[in-house]
């Protein structure tokens, strides 16, 4: 009896596996904010070409390519700092690249795109790599110090495959830009010209930038400033005329011009020059003309990679204010070579 209410019974079949708690996935705010990052860069991407395209066909505004391209740079910067998988960093950067020149494919570009946007890539890539070594060599996160490299590299990136690609549509009558494009351009940078130096106008015609120069240059007078208003009249009329005749000269446009706005006098004057440049190098002037637009954007371009990095890192140091990212401090070990 004892025996039997000792004995061992048959324990019954047991889901061990059915005992651990599963543990469900939670998605967390980091993982939606690399993943919006990841689809501004390839969206800012496309919209710079898209710009292009348009810029390609006598379209568009160099102004609007310089900030969207800025936009671009900003996710960049962050996106150094917010990705961590480098496979799904190398395929954002990759599409990104392709969208960059996406709308200028065509069976007159395509040969020239097959070399644009493998150079584009290796040069976005090779600023990837600098950034990401800087981070690790840091003791401290330094936002600007990572992504300058990314950024200048971005910057050539963009410039040289942008050249490659307009090397189809160039002629000596195209190597400058279309009409429409230097006067939106010219435009811009004379009315913020005009803020700056109210008296200087550039925004009109010829005749009055000649009467703006004139009472530039009178109103730093004293003895003209205590003359009557209608010697003060007669006085700026002489200027302005003297000025015109120096303008005439200078622009190598006549007296029927005085009417025409300037930036079309300034349009023709670049054409003229550049004409000129042709005949004289001839053959050379594209690898010319090539350098040196390549340095002049390069000299821009140099400027908008620090204003993306100055928006990137205000845009970084608000996550930090709003608890979304934190710094860690971590050390690992690592091997050094050494003499024994």
């Amino acid at each position: 009896m004892i025996r039997d209410l000792i004995k061992p019974r048959p324990s019954e079949p047991q889901d061990l596996l059915a005992q651990v708690p599963v543990e469900e996935a939670e998605r967390t705010t980091g993982f939606y904010l690399s993943l919006a990052l990841d689809v501004l860069t390839v969206a800012f991407a496309f919209w710079v070409g898209l710009l292009y395209q348009e810029l390609l066909f006598g379209g568009g505004s160099l102004w609007n390519i310089a900030l969207v391209a800025t936009l671009f740079g900003v996710c960049l910067s962050l996106g150094l700092y917010l990705t961590k998988h480098a496979l799904r960093r190398t395929i954002v950067l990759g599409v990104a690249i392709i969208g960059l020149f996406a709308f200028t494919f065509s069976p007159l570009t395509i040969s020239f795109a097959g070399v644009a946007i493998p150079l584009a890539l290796l040069l976005v890539l090779w600023g990837e790599a600098l950034g990401r070594a800087r981070i690790a060599n840091s003791l401290h996160t330094r936002f600007f110090h990572g992504a300058q490299p990314l950024l200048a590299k971005t910057a050539t990136a963009l410039i040289v495959g942008g050249l490659i690609l307009y090397i189809p549509f160039w002629t000596p009558d195209r190597a400058f830009f279309s009409k429409q494009v230097f006067e939106s351009t010219f435009q811009a940078a004379a009315a913020a010209t005009h803020r700056f130096y109210g008296e200087v106008d550039l925004t009109g015609t010829l005749g009055t930038f000649a009467a703006s120069l004139a009472r530039y240059r009178l109103l730093g007078a004293a003895d003209f400033r205590r003359l009557p208003p209608v010697e003060q009249e007669r006085v700026t009329r002489e200027m302005t005329a003297t000025i015109q005749t120096q303008l005439y000269a200078s622009l190598q446009v006549g007296p029927s011009e005085e009417r025409t706005a300037m930036s079309a006098i300034f349009y023709k004057l670049a054409l003229r020059t550049f004409g000129d440049f042709e005949k004289q190098f001839g053959s050379w002037f594209l690898g010319i003309w090539l350098i040196t637009v390549f340095f002049a954007f390069r000299a821009v371009g140099i400027v908008l990679s620090w204003i993306a990095g100055l928006v990137g890192y205000l845009f970084f140091q608000l996550l930090l204010v709003a608890k979304i990212i934190r710094f860690r401090g971590e050390t690992e070990t690592q091997e050094v070579v050494e003499y024994v």
